[in-house]
């Protein structure tokens, strides 16, 4: 009923997933808490992917990217997927396969 209910009301469905272009949009809105869920995006992504990597079974996945230890701010992050989603031009996938690509790209693992 609930996912009836947020299907009629325009809401998002459990299949539903943020697009690049959505994405992008926010981080550049003039509305503060826009750019605010944007930054929390790609915190999110990025943590999840920590978690995920840190939590494999006798550690058989290997980092995606490699941050620096406590240099590099959240908003940095948030500029540098800011940045490249600028130059991407398949912003119609999805916005978390995009950032992890874009940190990768950003902070290789040596």
């Amino acid at each position: 009923m609930l996912l009836l209910s947020l299907t009629l009301s325009g809401g998002t469905t459990a299949n539903a997933f943020l697009s690049a272009s959505d994405l992008l949009a926010q981080c550049e809105s003039p509305e503060a808490a826009d750019r605010d869920s944007c930054r929390f995006f790609v915190l999110a992504v990025s943590d999840t992917m920590n978690v995920f990597v840190d939590s494999a079974p006798r550690k058989r996945l290997r980092r995606f990217y490699c941050l620096p230890i406590n240099s590099v701010t959240d908003y940095q992050l948030t500029e540098i997927v800011v940045e490249g989603l600028n130059q991407e031009p398949t912003l119609h996938l999805g916005a978390a396969s995009l950032i992890i690509n874009l940190l990768r790209d950003a902070y290789p693992c040596d």
